[in-house]
């Protein structure tokens, strides 16, 4: 996720999954190319295993790769969270108020040998404490905590609104 606008009216956060939605399509298409070609030549067990091959990556491509957007508005007040996927466009918006800062949600996991990775993705922390994710997927990006503070950052009363923001003190 970056940064796409960051004005003291608007914060605008992108996250457009370009490269492993094309390496998707690749693979698709690769196998599929692989499958056609080889049931041409006769061996149509193997040029079924190939198509059937292609659904994977063509599911995860269906069921994964999705554009998010979340805009941060200070003039109607409100976050518009936007996912946009094959499976079509959802948009969820949270009034500007509810927010009390952004975070970073850790995922802990230990392999067999006991070795641990963790992930992390962006939350909004709401005022009822619950969190409200930026993202579905948990990632090892180096650059998340930048991308939380620059939310915080925003979130704080702009110099010189003295209270008359439209976020609330708590």
């Amino acid at each position: 996720m970056r940064i796409a606008t960051n004005t003291k009216d608007q914060l605008i956060l992108d996250h457009a999954p370009w490269l492993i939605g094309a390496f998707l399509i690749l693979m698709v298409v690769a196998f599929l190319a692989i499958g056609i070609r080889l049931s041409a030549i006769g061996q149509w067990i193997a040029a079924l295993a190939f198509i059937c091959g292609a659904g994977l990556p063509g599911l995860t491509l269906y069921l994964v790769v999705a554009r998010v957007q979340v805009v941060f508005d200070r003039n109607s007040g409100v976050v518009e969270l936007r996912r946009r996927s094959y499976q079509g466009f959802e948009t969820r918006q949270l009034p500007l108020g509810q927010i009390q800062r952004a975070d970073l949600e850790t995922s802990t996991f230990k392999d067999r040998d006991q070795k641990v990775s963790r992930t992390h993705r962006p939350v909004l922390v709401l005022a009822d404490g619950t969190t409200q994710p930026l993202l579905l997927a948990y990632s090892n990006a180096s650059d998340q905590s930048e991308l939380v503070d620059a939310v915080n950052d925003w979130l704080s009363p702009p110099p010189g609104a003295s209270g008359s923001g439209s976020r609330e003190s708590h």
